[in-house]
């Protein structure tokens, strides 16, 4: 399910993927299973055996696991729910369109293409900048995310160091999952109601 140096996340707190065409990130095009194997699809009905899916301006906490295709693991909230509020973009698109058709209780896994991710690797945001122009450019942290305020940004923006040579940093400002299909397993705890809405 913000761009600062800071451990990155899947969620949209983190950092959003690069703007893709909406047609692209569909969720038509994703695939969800349940955690036992079989295939899940978004349901039509609102109400399945007396529960009302998660709506737009909910809270609802929940479990997940990010990892790669071949098993190796990204990120994992190690078992403290994950808490946001529907409709407010905190996360991915996918992630959110699968809690809103999640009851309390159940798992499901996602298994999402770049485009359904995080974008495309874009080869132009790999940039070559003078180590002067970065605040401690000298001992800049290779293979690390910093945080540089560019002449361009208001606020700081993140990247990867991927070299430091002859005074000249490569900086990657790709997000650093672009390019890779990723899974994800998600497990819903609980819903909050939205304001204003009665409780069970």
């Amino acid at each position: 399910m913000r761009k600062r140096a800071q451990r990155r996340s899947w969620t949209t707190t983190a950092r959003s993927g690069p703007s893709r065409d909406s047609s692209s990130r569909r969720s038509a095009g994703i695939r969800r299973r349940a955690a036992d194997g079989r295939e899940s699809r978004r349901a039509t009905c609102p109400e399945q055996g007396g529960f009302t899916m998660p709506s737009k301006g909910q809270r609802v906490r929940f479990l997940y696991r990010g990892s790669f295709p071949d098993g190796r693991t990204f990120d994992d909230c190690k078992g403290v729910p994950h808490e946001i509020v529907l409709g407010r973009r905190q996360v991915m698109k996918a992630l959110e369109e699968t809690l809103s058709a999640m009851e309390p209780g159940e798992e499901r896994i996602l298994e999402l293409s770049p485009a359904e991710a995080y974008g495309a690797y874009d080869e132009s945001a790999l940039q070559r900048v003078p180590t002067y122009r970065i605040p401690n450019g000298e001992n800049l942290p290779v293979g690390q995310m910093i945080a540089w305020k560019t002449p361009r940004s208001a606020e700081p923006v993140p990247a990867t160091v991927v070299s430091v040579e002859n005074q000249v940093a490569t900086l990657d400002f790709n997000h650093p999952l672009a390019g890779k299909d990723l899974v994800y397993w998600v497990k819903l705890i609980d819903v909050v109601p939205a304001a204003g809405e009665p409780t069970a």
